[in-house]
């Protein structure tokens, strides 16, 4: 396949130095790392293996799953990123354990809605009303314009808990919980988490390990190094993946009674997926949330790194920022792509419109979506708006500590949209074929037209 090819040359000395220095773990995890290399060498407790079978079957401890219909789509991708992550992602001990138990959780949930569905077919006939997607990129401000539309009792939303926990209880429902037992390790492993991402166990929060139970990307690659895995996901259909996402918002609808809701749902991955999404959501009203790409990137990289480094030794700081360069710019090549095709309601607002009034950004996402918006919803709004980051420290991070500076994000932007528009890291200038995103950076960034291995699941 030909490609139109143009090469912006990172100028290290420009971007700075900082990505290359060593950055250290807290003590607190190098002291579980050594105590869990310890209780394994000493047979105390075992090993966590990551392969894929042995997964399956801890998640299915307990649970009749004879009569399964085929769900050999998920497992695949189960196999694919258990593969990546022992091949790419140079866990640690609390790594590894960590990555296991967050995957035989997902593996137990997904089997136990497969169980529910079968025993309660009726909740796959349910009618799903069009949804209000908030799109937007990492880090651009879609958390607050989500929590900010969940105020209106005219919306549902997902919790944190129900987002990371959801099949429904029979009884006594525990997932708060467990979701606020979850942040309590998070904040003892990672202290800078709250001031990054301020969320609660009850918080309406996006559907990420929703995501997660059809093992896309999400939530995985930030957590983990795991190009192949990424690669190998763009190639496929996404479909699936949202198709799972509106049989769990019918799920949520036949627990919770009552009238179903439009759903205001936000997860970044929508900016890369919208075409799928928009196969399952044909109808869904969009608020478009956009910042400044440099901003953008720079927060987006501190938080993957923020989450990297709890969980790997070895995190090559100028590898992340051009993976995240990349997925960034992708990301807004796709969305803009598609939403110039949208039939329905489409309002873009901005993160400094935001911040420099609220309400009357508000007010215009209201009137462009077709909805009224009184003085009672907007007061709801306040509360949200001003609890956004209440208690916690701001979130400091600087593009030079990825390798990357302002004009280097400038001008990978500049081709979005245009001809030679999707952006690709290489591990070789002159091939351009390899895979993206691979372990080995270039000092190139080159961008392709109808790039084959990243770009394959576009539609023309």
């Amino acid at each position: 396949m030909s490609a139109t090819q143009s090469t912006l040359t990172l100028d290290r000395s420009a971007a700075g130095t900082s990505a290359a220095a060593p950055v250290l773990s807290s003590a607190r995890i190098q002291r579980l790392n050594r105590l869990l290399e310890l209780a394994w060498e000493r047979g105390w407790s075992q090993r966590p293996d990551l392969d894929p079978d042995k997964i399956l079957r801890a998640g299915a401890i307990g649970l009749n799953i004879k009569g399964f219909p085929d769900y050999s789509e998920w497992t695949g991708r189960l196999w694919s990123l258990t593969s990546a992550i022992g091949e790419e992602a140079r866990l640690n001990p609390l790594g590894q354990t960590i990555a296991y138990g967050q995957l035989v959780r997902m593996v137990r949930q997904r089997m136990r809605l497969e169980i529910l569905w079968k025993h309660h077919p009726e909740i796959l006939e349910l009618p799903v009303p069009p949804p209000i997607i908030v799109l937007g990129h990492m880090r651009a401000g879609t958390t607050r314009m989500q929590r900010m539309m969940a105020s209106d009792d005219r919306f549902s939303a997902t919790r944190f808990c129900d987002s990371w926990h959801p099949v429904p209880p029979r009884w006594l429902d525990w997932r708060p919980a467990k979701a606020w037992a979850i942040l309590k390790a998070i904040s003892l492993l990672n202290p800078q988490f709250s001031s990054i991402h301020p969320t609660s166990a009850t918080a309406v929060d996006e559907e990420i390990g929703w995501l997660g139970l059809g093992f896309s990307s999400t939530p995985f690659d930030a957590q983990w190094h795991i190009p192949s895995f990424v690669a190998a996901n763009n190639r496929k259909d996404a479909a699936p993946t949202y198709r799972l996402l509106k049989q769990l918002i019918q799920t949520h609808q036949w627990h919770e009674k009552g009238q179903p809701r439009p759903r205001v749902l936000k997860v970044p991955q929508f900016m890369e997926d919208i075409d799928a999404l928009l196969s399952v959501f044909p109808e869904a009203r969009i608020v478009h949330v956009t910042r400044d790409p440099r901003e953008v990137v720079g927060s987006t990289c501190s938080l993957v790194a923020n989450q990297r480094l709890i969980q790997s030794d070895d995190v090559d700081m100028a590898e992340l920022g051009l993976e995240w360069l990349t997925r960034t710019a992708l990301r807004e090549r796709v969305a803009k792509k598609r939403l110039s095709k949208h039939k329905y309601p489409v309002v873009e607002v901005g993160y400094d419109q935001m911040d420099r009034d609220w309400r009357s950004s508000m007010r215009e996402v209201y009137r462009s979506l077709g909805l009224g918006v009184t003085e009672k919803i907007l007061n709801g709004m306040k509360r949200r708006h001003g609890n956004h980051r209440a208690g916690s420290d701001p979130h400091c991070y600087r593009l030079e500590d990825f390798g990357l500076n302002a004009g280097i994000v400038s001008r990978a932007f500049q081709h979005v949209g245009g001809k030679t528009d999707l952006l690709s890291v290489n591990s070789s200038p002159s091939s351009k074929k390899t895979a993206p995103l691979l372990r080995g950076c270039s000092h190139n960034i080159m961008i392709y037209m109808n790039y084959p291995t990243i770009s394959s699941g576009l539609k023309k």
